[in-house]
């Protein structure tokens, strides 16, 4: 089935496990969402295991634990904190080096060096991403933009709509557009 909000199993793919082991540099920037602004200085580690030592072990460290047992760890020097940073579950360390830019600093930044960039944001786009991520505001733009990427999640939503009869799941909407309004919606 295509990506969905709940269900992204393409950015665990392809984006979040891609150079384990490795050093990442990285584009993001506390400015691009609310949620990441909020918590640019916590980390959260994912794994019961590493929150249970963090429990048992770092009692002195200011920290909470979420419903499902995940460690949140609340960081001093807000202000630089999470430049660099350890993924423990992926065993990364990621390089944030433009975290604290704002979205006019980069344009700034862009024009004084004369840095090449992609032409769609001369057309209106804010953000850059996969056509018609379920994370995207800009999903129905994007397909009109380029057609052939819904002619592809319409096949998509087909072979669903059969694996799924197969297997005797009877569904709300029977044709993929039917499926392909909702998912956009």
């Amino acid at each position: 089935m295509p990506p969905t909000r709940v269900v992204r199993y393409c950015c665990e793919h392809l984006k979040e496990t891609g150079g384990k082991g490795r050093l990442k540099v990285t584009g993001v920037r506390w400015d691009e969402s609310t949620k990441r602004k909020k918590s640019h200085s916590e980390v959260t580690f994912t794994e019961k295991k590493t929150a249970k030592i963090i429990k048992a072990e770092l009692e002195e460290i200011d920290y909470s634990l979420t419903g499902s047992g995940n460690a949140v760890l609340r960081l001093d020097n807000r202000e630089n904190a999470r430049i660099v940073e350890m993924c423990y579950k992926n065993h990364t360390t990621l390089i944030n080096p433009i975290i604290d830019w704002t979205t006019a600093e980069v344009w700034e930044f862009i024009n004084e060096y004369n840095v090449p960039y992609c032409s769609l944001y001369d057309e209106g786009f804010k953000r850059l991403g996969c056509i018609g991520c379920p994370m995207s505001s800009n999903r129905e733009r994007e397909f009109e933009r380029w057609p052939k990427y819904k002619k592809l999640y319409l096949l998509a939503f087909e072979k669903m709509i059969e694996y799924r009869a197969g297997r005797g799941k009877c569904e709300e909407w029977e044709t993929p557009e039917a499926w392909f309004n909702w998912w956009v919606d």
